[in-house]
């Protein structure tokens, strides 16, 4: 195998592209020489990509999406579209776009997914906890059918920070996921959990507080990430220089999470 991030000649599904993260990982995929489906409910204004609608709560327009896409290979999917937490839906929506969508579209391409093929999920510093709460993510997590799935979600979606619950469902499933899709199909599946980065989510539901949060993740880091700063590892991780690379969450938080927790450590 060729280990490179020349994605020349190779179909490359990224979602969320119409801005943020999923705008500049569009982007730099696109100038590595790959042939970008760019999927996002609201218009992709980006030269030299094909844009997609889709609405990642909804099952009906994620089929229609794939047959979009059409029956060409797909070398690698980036699942980084999301809403947080405070975007006016309710709970059990943006748990449904966060995380069931994400995995319908991601089982959906799968037959497009040859060997060899990678798969990158955004998943958030909300999550960091995730293994804490394995039960109660679990039966979400275990049920493979898209309508029980919903009317779960509809009846046990927390009330507070749906965001965060629904990146823990994410993370505990592509773990779970990660051995049958590498033995069975020749697919890695890898998540990436971004710090704090300057993009429109994060400013619109912090409802004016991000600029407080940047005072208290700069003890920690550097500097606030940017959406290129993202993108660069979720293109690593979708391309086949990550190809011994599988069921991996890599924290890019700027080294923030490792100090506070060296500080907290150490009092």
């Amino acid at each position: 195998m060729t280990h490179s991030m020349d994605f020349s000649g190779k179909r490359v599904v990224v979602t969320g592209a119409a801005s943020g993260i999923g705008r500049a990982t569009a982007a730099l995929i696109r100038d590595l020489g790959g042939s970008v489906l760019a999927l996002d409910l609201l218009p992709v204004d980006l030269d030299g990509v094909r844009a997609v609608r889709v609405d990642l709560a909804d099952r009906a327009s994620i089929a229609a999406a794939v047959a979009t896409i059409g029956p060409e290979p797909v070398a690698a999917l980036c699942n980084i579209a999301g809403v947080p937490s405070g975007c006016g839906l309710a709970g059990s929506e943006i748990a449904a776009i966060n995380y069931l969508g994400t995995r319908q579209l991601t089982e959906a391409l799968l037959p497009l997914l040859g060997r060899g093929a990678g798969i990158v999920c955004v998943s958030s510093g909300a999550a960091r906890f995730w293994a804490d709460r394995l039960e109660q993510v679990a039966p979400l997590v275990a049920l493979a059918d898209y309508d029980a799935a919903r009317a779960w979600l509809r009846d046990n979606t927390p009330a507070q920070e749906p965001y965060g619950f629904a990146k823990q469902a994410l993370n505990q499933w592509a773990f779970r996921a990660a051995p049958a899709l590498l033995r069975q199909h020749g697919v890695r599946i890898n998540l990436v959990a971004p710090g704090l980065v300057d993009t429109q989510m994060p400013r619109q539901s912090l409802n004016g507080t991000f600029e407080q949060l940047v005072t208290g993740f700069t003890r920690y880091a550097e500097r606030v990430g940017q959406p290129v700063d993202l993108a660069w590892p979720v293109a690593f991780l979708a391309s086949s220089a990550a190809a011994f690379v599988n069921g991996q969450l890599l924290d890019v938080d700027g080294g923030m999470g490792v100090i506070a927790a060296q500080d907290a450590a150490l009092g």
